[in-house]
């Protein structure tokens, strides 16, 4: 192998924080920081495995001086950046000799075909990185929606179910039970669909990431309307609408009967309510699956799965 390395790596390095002008000394000082935990807790592997592939390299027989200088400067430092990170992991491509060369193609042998030129593997190097980096925000965006919807969930669930401890009324305890088990039930639901629209953003560019945390408010609807389904199937319940379709067995008891006369004491006396222990458990699991009628809304996680099905059937 012949090919000759650029004259300069400066085209392939990152750029380092310290060079933007239009920050504060103290402020970029945080962000480095910052992004040096950030690789610390993330990227401990990926560190580990481009310093150890440096040291397979040393001492450095090959490259130009200033590169030699940067590569071991950065391998001394206790933590890096992304930035640093990455550019170590460049300039192990720069440095390599041309017996040394072979190190790096078994390296990258799933992206790299043996024989590969150095420049060509630059462009396989900078490509997984740029991968690596969208998978780790995918991930990140994810993490964070996860955590976001369940706080609300258990905000919301731990009012029903101090409502369902603190009510006096038969009715309104079973309203509540339905309720609290129809926003877990949606819950279970979401984060279910979450990890669907996790694996469709796979090839998708950082504009799907961006569309799923722009449009999550939409998916905080979708979480309440998982009590609101959890009502109506008590309600149906009530109505005898079940009994039509179900076993008596498998659906609760709920006092009055349909067609009770209600009694003279105004409204409250025709409010149902579960009748027994029994029925407020078996209420409980048809909460939780009358809360999975939430997909039916519609939001950014059905609007990322019609985009994802629309794409499959025009590459079809």
């Amino acid at each position: 192998m012949s090919e000759t390395p650029p004259e300069a790596t400066s085209g392939y390095r990152f750029a380092s924080p310290w060079d933007k002008l239009d920050l504060s000394r103290d402020k970029l000082r945080r962000q480095y920081k910052h992004d040096c935990a950030d690789v610390e807790r993330n990227a401990k592997g990926y560190v580990i495995r481009v310093k150890g592939l440096h040291r397979a390299l040393q001492p450095y027989q090959y490259g130009l001086p200033a590169d030699q200088q940067r590569a071991r400067e950065l391998i001394a430092q206790d933590g890096c950046s992304w930035a640093e990170l990455f550019e170590l992991e460049l300039l192990a491509v720069s440095l390599a000799t041309e017996e040394q060369f072979g190190i790096l193609t078994a390296h990258w042998r799933e992206a790299a075909p043996v024989g590969v030129g150095r420049n060509d593997l630059f462009r396989v190097v900078l490509a997984g990185q740029q991968r690596y980096f969208k998978v780790l925000r995918r991930e990140r965006a994810l993490d964070r929606l996860r955590l976001h919807l369940g706080a609300f969930t258990l905000l919301l669930a731990s009012a029903l179910f101090g409502y369902f401890l603190w009510t006096q009324s038969a009715s309104a305890s079973s309203l509540a039970l339905a309720g609290l088990f129809g926003i877990l039930g949606s819950f279970t639901s979401i984060l279910m669909r979450i990890q669907d629209a996790g694996q469709n953003l796979n090839g998708q560019t950082s504009a799907g990431i961006a569309t799923l945390m722009d449009g999550s408010w939409s998916l905080y609807l979708a979480l309440l309307s998982g009590v609101l389904f959890g009502i109506l199937g008590f309600y149906a319940f009530a109505a005898d609408i079940g009994g039509h379709f179900l076993s008596w067995d498998l659906i609760p008891n709920i006092e009055p009967k349909a067609g009770t006369v209600c009694p003279g004491a105004g409204h409250g006396g025709c409010l149902p309510y579960l009748a027994g222990a029994a029925d407020y458990g078996k209420m409980a699991v048809w909460g939780f699956f009358f809360g999975f009628a939430e997909k039916f809304i519609p939001d950014v996680l059905t609007k990322l799965a019609n985009a994802r099905s629309a794409s499959r059937s025009d590459a079809s």
